[in-house]
């Protein structure tokens, strides 16, 4: 399907097709599938499993988008099941043939897919004869079935790329299996524009029980109590899925008598305000996040960054050096008295920190390493 005279002539900017599972922007995930596009050395194609933001957005930047339609496969959620594949793989099948000729018809030879459901057509296409199929995971596996899984796609699938160590069920990697860091632009250190002695602390992105905010509220009124004046600025909305989070949250904040030290501004959609007025982010995320964006986005900024130690949080933050890891009250209120009581530490700790984003976590690396891995595929 795929002559040598196709690759020939695409090997100054090879057509890659990249497969959204979601037509809207649910968190990172989509920021991030966007930063891959955004690879010059690649001529990005996007398909979408319906219309949405994400087709509107690719449309505004001038990509070719088609729409792919999931069916049932839309109605599999986590934890994964194979009971609740069963009934989906009709569907399945009709996707993946879809697929298979959409990038046929746009001479797409890879198909980087960006999410389980898109991961599990995009393998399946490949067993059809379609092009090979790279996974990107961004997702952590817990249950055996989920384990499972991630094994069976790795050996369908050319490659697969995980944002993190820990989004691989196993300590050593198989052959086909890599890590690539997601990517930020660095961005001008970014100085507290608070013009009292209150200390803010950011709370970014989406709001749902595993981001661990009710963990951040126990913290703050800790440090409340140790004599330190803080308050806390909650920059994200709630999940569709989390509304009897956000009772047990206003419960707790009202139990513990902050309803003057925590604000909830809702979405910002605009980076630069997004972190503005803060002086530190805090990332608490206990169940473990494969690599939350808004570490290295903050680490990108020059603000100091508290994250629990779970997940990819420990691949972004070396306890002491490029931030603090926190995992209750007390470190976190010794973390807090390194930052406001040793200017020359905390200035060094964050320097380590825009420098470790640089070398580790920019977007040029991320292209780089993923052009390294194109190249491969391609010859």
């Amino acid at each position: 399907m795929y002559n040598k005279a196709m690759i020939e002539a695409s090997e100054t900017k090879p057509p890659i097709l990249f497969l959204s599972p979601v037509g809207y922007f649910k968190g990172g995930a989509e920021r991030s599938l966007f930063d891959l596009m955004s690879n010059d050395n690649v001529a990005p194609i996007l398909a979408v499993p319906e219309d949405g933001e994400i087709q509107e957005r690719g449309r505004e930047l001038g990509l070719k988008t088609s729409v792919i339609p999931f069916g049932r496969v839309n109605s599999i959620h986590r934890p994964f099941t194979f009971g609740k594949a069963w009934g989906a793989l009709t569907d399945l099948f009709k996707a993946a043939r879809q697929l298979k000729q959409t990038a046929k018809n746009d001479g797409a030879t890879i198909v980087h897919s960006n999410g389980l459901k898109a991961h599990a057509i995009n393998c399946v296409s490949a067993l059809m004869g379609g092009p090979k199929a790279v996974l990107h995971i961004r997702d952590i596996p817990y249950t055996r079935s989920e384990k499972l899984v991630w094994q069976i796609l790795r050996l369908m699938a050319a490659r697969v790329v995980l944002v993190s160590s820990p989004c691989w069920p196993d300590e050593n990697l198989p052959r086909n299996v890599c890590v690539i860091h997601n990517g930020t632009p660095l961005q001008d250190k970014m100085v507290s524009a608070n013009d009292d002695d209150t200390l803010t602390f950011g709370f970014i992105g989406r709001i749902h029980p595993a981001k661990g905010l009710h963990l951040l509220i126990d913290w703050l009124k800790a440090l409340h109590d140790s004599g330190v004046s803080a308050r806390l600025s909650v920059r994200g909305t709630f999940q569709d899925d989390a509304q009897d989070y956000k009772e047990v949250i206003e419960t707790q904040i009202q139990n513990l008598g902050l309803q003057d030290c925590v604000e909830f501004t809702g979405f910002i959609d605009d980076a630069q305000k997004l972190y503005a007025g803060i002086d530190i982010v805090v990332v608490p995320s206990d169940t473990p996040d494969p690599l939350p964006r808004s570490v290295m986005e903050a680490m990108a900024r020059g603000l100091p960054v508290f994250g629990y130690p779970a997940g990819g949080i420990g691949e972004m933050i070396i306890d002491g050096e490029t931030g603090f890891l926190v995992h209750d009250a007390q470190s976190f209120i010794d973390a807090t008295q390194i930052c406001t009581g040793d200017p020359a530490r905390m200035k060094h700790i964050t320097d380590n920190a825009y420098n470790y984003i640089r070398q580790e976590f920019s977007i040029d690396n991320l292209h780089n390493r993923l052009n390294d891995m194109y190249r491969e595929l391609l010859t």
